[in-house]
C-alpha cells in the first residue's frame, strides 16, 4: 500500500490509515534525531560546564524517547487492525489510542524544551561570569 497518496477508491479507512502510520513514521524519525541532540547536549553539559546533573538529566530524557519508541512501535502494529473495523465505534477506538500516543509525544517536546532552555541559561550565566 502507498502510503504517500490517498486516490479516489480508498476507504475512508484507508486514508485514516495511511494518514496515522506516516505521523507514526514521522514522530520515530524526530525520535532519532533527539536523541543524538539529547547525546550532544549532554556531552556540552558535561564538557564545558562541569554539570554532571544536566547531563543526567539529557540520559534520563533518552530512556523516555526509548520507551516512547517502543509505544510508537506498538501502536504502529495496533494500527493494522483498523481495516478490520466495521463500525465507527471501532474506527473511534483507533483514532482515541492514536490521540493518546499524541499526546505523549507533545508532552516529550514540552519536556525537551525545558531541558534545553535550562542548559542554555546554565550556559549564558556562565558566559556572563
Amino acid at each position: 500500500m502507498d502510503l504517500t497518496r490517498n486516490y479516489k477508491n480508498d476507504s475512508d479507512e484507508q486514508i485514516i490509515y495511511k494518514r496515522l502510520v506516516t505521523e507514526l513514521k514521522e514522530w520515530q524519525n524526530n525520535l532519532q534525531y533527539w536523541k543524538e541532540e539529547a547525546d550532544n547536549l549532554a556531552a556540552i553539559s558535561k564538557k564545558y560546564l562541569n554539570d554532571f546533573k544536566v547531563a543526567q538529566s539529557f540520559e534520563k530524557y533518552k530512556t523516555a524517547l526509548s520507551n516512547f519508541n517502543s509505544e510508537i512501535h506498538r501502536a504502529n502494529n495496533a494500527l493494522e487492525n483498523i481495516n478490520e473495523c466495521d463500525s465507527i465505534q471501532c474506527d473511534m477506538y483507533y483514532l482515541n489510542e492514536h490521540s493518546s500516543v499524541e499526546k505523549n509525544y507533545y508532552e516529550l517536546i514540552k519536556n525537551f524544551r525545558i531541558l534545553k532552555k535550562s542548559l542554555y541559561a546554565k550556559m549564558i550565566n556562565k558566559k556572563l561570569s
